[in-house]
């Protein structure tokens, strides 16, 4: 048993000068490299930068997650229950049946202007409104005047009963015809 201290001592005269050799070459090259090793620690904290901010957020995105879950969930949810109540009160629409097409603003622009230029013919006819290029119906600026009589008769007219304060007060709407006399 005399043996092992033996070989330890060997092992040891052996390996000694081959690890001094690599602490000096570790030393040296450290030492060399220095510069560069500081360099890469300053890109590495500026790569880093964006995940550090990202990690003082996560509150934030906790809360965004958490929502879009929510939203989802609620989504769904009411798509299902709308679905069931279409079909339980079978509120769809058949084949047969014609659906109003849908109106554009400009289609329901022309269809306004038609059924003005209606009503101008049909009060022309009965004389109530004088034309557009006539000297009274350019007087008052192109204005209606046989509209303006109708309103005059309409707050003559008595309506039964007298109303007090506010309920008693008409406040008229009125639409703006001067603009169809000079698209014609």
């Amino acid at each position: 048993m005399a043996w092992r201290p033996v070989l330890a001592t060997v092992v040891y005269y052996i390996v000694s000068p081959v690890l001094g050799v690599v602490f000096f070459l570790s030393t040296l090259t450290s030492t060399l490299l220095s510069p560069l090793t500081h360099l890469l620690s300053y890109i590495m904290y500026a790569a880093l930068l964006p995940l550090r901010l990202l990690a003082r957020l996560e509150t934030l995105y906790v809360y965004l997650g958490v929502a879009v879950l929510v939203g989802l969930a609620s989504g769904t949810l009411l798509h299902l229950s709308s679905g069931t109540l279409v079909a339980a009160l079978d509120l769809r629409a058949r084949p047969g049946e014609d659906e109003a097409p849908r109106s554009t603003y400009s289609s329901s622009i022309d269809a306004r202007r038609a059924r003005r230029a209606a009503v101008r013919a049909k009060r022309q006819q009965a004389g109530d409104l004088p034309s557009p290029g006539s000297p009274e119906g350019l007087r008052h600026g192109g204005l209606d005047v046989g509209l303006k009589r109708e309103y005059a008769d309409w707050l003559d007219k008595d309506r039964g009963r007298k109303r007090e304060g506010l309920l008693g007060q008409t406040i008229l709407e009125e639409e703006d015809d001067a603009s169809d006399y000079y698209d014609l």
